[in-house]
């Protein structure tokens, strides 16, 4: 899991809230609950750590400031990733997965 902490407006359909959010934003091709995506294993088929990273590359460069990254796990590692890009005001990985 990854979050972002930001600020309310920066995030789509909350412009007029004020203050401090957090979003848990979903990989990538991913959608549904657990067991819909067991039946559809095959949207994420190929989806690697590369992708996913750019897909919240994407999504921290939307904002209007940069957020608070935070990850667990393989969010740890996608956090590390996107610092490593020069992305995020800050971060926090816990105990993230290693990288290749």
């Amino acid at each position: 899991m990854l979050s972002l902490r930001c600020r309310l407006g920066d995030i789509p359909g909350s412009e007029d809230l004020e203050g401090d959010g957090v979003v848990a934003p979903g990989w990538p091709r991913r959608s549904g609950d657990v067991e819909e995506l067991r039946r559809n294993a095959g949207a994420v088929k190929g989806l690697g750590v590369a992708a996913i990273a750019d897909h919240y590359d994407g999504i921290v460069r939307s904002l209007a400031e940069p957020p608070i990254l935070i990850g667990h796990s393989f969010g740890g590692l996608f956090t590390m990733m996107l610092l490593d890009r020069g992305l995020g005001a800050a971060g926090v990985a816990m105990d993230p997965a290693p990288p290749k």
